[in-house]
């Protein structure tokens, strides 16, 4: 009788362990299922951002090339352009629509501070020196949405010749 009793413990132990590996089994399958859920959603939303994105290839701030800088002018309607070279270099032509800030004038830092930090800007001068100069001071100011003409105004020039 004693072996028949322990037999019966034997076994609802048994179907004890089974019943708590079922249920772990469940548990973890139904968590599974869960974060399975989560990572399907994480990256149909991340594949949905990326589709939504801007699909336009406008260059970065920084010196651009004469085409790049032509593409950003023609896109950015509120683009302010600087002229940063001598008020007679400026009098002698001009990108249409720029202002004159002479990069080598006194009150040149006076005027950059004049300038609005959020806008955007297109600096160039008749080679590239002195513009770089120029977007130099101006980051140093706080003002970070800079395009700088690489070649300056003389490239332009060029390319308005041919």
């Amino acid at each position: 009788m004693l072996l028949y009793m322990m037999g019966k413990i034997s076994n609802v132990i048994f179907l004890t362990n089974a019943i708590v590996d079922l249920s772990l089994y469940l548990y973890f399958a139904k968590n599974l299922a869960t974060q399975m859920k989560k990572l399907i959603f994480s990256l149909l939303v991340f594949c949905f951002m990326m589709a939504c994105q801007s699909q336009t290839n406008l260059p970065s701030y920084g010196v651009l090339s004469l085409q790049d800088f032509k593409t950003v002018i023609k896109e950015h309607k509120d683009l302010i352009l600087i002229d940063v070279r001598t008020p007679g270099e400026f009098a002698n032509g001009k990108i249409d629509g720029a202002i004159n800030i002479d990069v080598q004038s006194p009150d040149f830092i006076d005027q950059l501070n004049l300038l609005n930090k959020d806008l955007e800007y297109g600096v160039y001068c008749a080679l590239g020196r002195r513009s770089a100069i120029a977007a130099d001071q101006m980051k140093k100011l706080g003002l970070t949405k800079i395009y700088d003409l690489g070649g300056g105004y003389n490239a332009w020039i060029k390319e308005e010749k041919k």
